[in-house]
């Protein structure tokens, strides 16, 4: 569900990435805001799950769980224009 998509985000994104719709400005520099992500052509509900399970050397090793996934996932597809 996207709302608890976003919750999740508030919780554990919002130190790097500006996670609100519309929102460009990231806290920190280089982080892409949830909106630009949402709005690469590419970057298809399975491109997203992907990069949540595998780990990325410019982010924390965060480890999402399953439903959290699906929910992030649902909240940063919301955000398409």
């Amino acid at each position: 569900m996207p709302e608890r998509g976003y919750l999740y985000a508030e919780a554990n994104c919002t130190e790097c990435h500006a996670i609100d719709r519309g929102d460009y400005d990231s806290p920190y520099y280089g982080a892409p805001a949830f909106s630009e992500i949402a709005n690469v052509p590419a970057m298809s509900e399975l491109a997203l799950y992907s990069f949540f399970q595998t780990p990325h050397p410019t982010m924390p090793n965060l480890m999402v769980p399953p439903g959290d996934i699906r929910d992030l996932v649902a909240y940063i597809r919301s955000l398409r224009k």
